[in-house]
């Protein structure tokens, strides 16, 4: 007798527990689960151009991709560092840091190379590396070379003004990125049929400027002679209309 109401307070705590489970705890392990399965995405956003008075680009923003590797994915951590290495052209030191990253395993998203040419991120594709992919990203391009990159400035890695006009118009140029919400599976890959949430960014300003790109061109050529042959360590020029 006391067997079989030890049986039944057992099967009566099950029950209480599955109903616990269904109802009031519910929300909770459902958020965790979904938490533990999917994974937002960065979009960069577009940056603005500066433009000369007549509307030419000095300086914009190309397609170029990002190389990046998932660390719980990576099947041969040595073999996988060394042939990024090769066909990146990374140095030996960023090569055994992927080695390390790989085999640690700490993290589902490192960084390889950001900013490259597409072409060369189709190889990386080629090569059919486990972990490794590629997104889409920008990288800052001058049309023009070096003429008036003094003014215009420079942006690092991630598209942030660090000096010039890029950093004095930084706020005015930088849109707004957007989201992408994926589900993976046990070994990091998305799950196509799962549902996708995305948010489109939004692109930056364009500036424009009241400097000529012809002008510009020819007065830095004018300078560049006038300190070669007087042996000074730099210049200045201002081209003004005298009417």
């Amino acid at each position: 007798m006391g067997a079989m109401a030890a049986i039944v307070l057992v099967f009566a705590y099950m029950l209480f527990r599955i109903a616990v489970l269904q109802t009031s705890q519910a929300t909770g392990y459902q958020s965790l689960a979904q938490q533990q399965r999917t994974r937002t995405a960065v979009l960069p956003a577009r940056r603005g151009q500066i433009l000369d008075r007549d509307g030419h680009a000095l300086a914009m923003s190309v397609a170029a991709k990002t190389v990046y590797a998932n660390p719980m994915a990576v099947v041969n951590p040595s073999g996988t560092a060394q042939s990024l290495a090769q066909l990146l052209g990374l140095s030996a030191g960023r090569q055994q840091a992927l080695v390390a990253a790989f085999t640690a395993r700490t993290t589902s998203f490192v960084y390889v190379a950001r900013g490259i040419d597409p072409g060369l991120a189709q190889a990386v594709l080629d090569l059919k590396l486990p972990g490794v992919g590629v997104t889409s990203d920008t990288r800052r391009y001058l049309p023009n070379g070096d003429v008036a990159r003094g003014v215009l400035g420079q942006t690092n890695v991630d598209g942030v003004g660090i000096s010039g006009l890029e950093l004095q118009y930084n706020a005015i140029m930088t849109g707004t990125p957007g989201q992408l919400r994926e589900s993976y599976g046990l070994a990091g890959r998305s799950i196509p049929s799962a549902d996708q949430t995305l948010i489109d960014a939004t692109p930056g300003h364009d500036i424009q400027l009241s400097l000529d790109t012809a002008l510009q061109y020819q007065a830095e050529q004018a300078l560049t002679t006038e300190v070669n042959s007087l042996g000074a360590r730099g210049g200045s020029a201002i081209v003004m209309n005298t009417r």
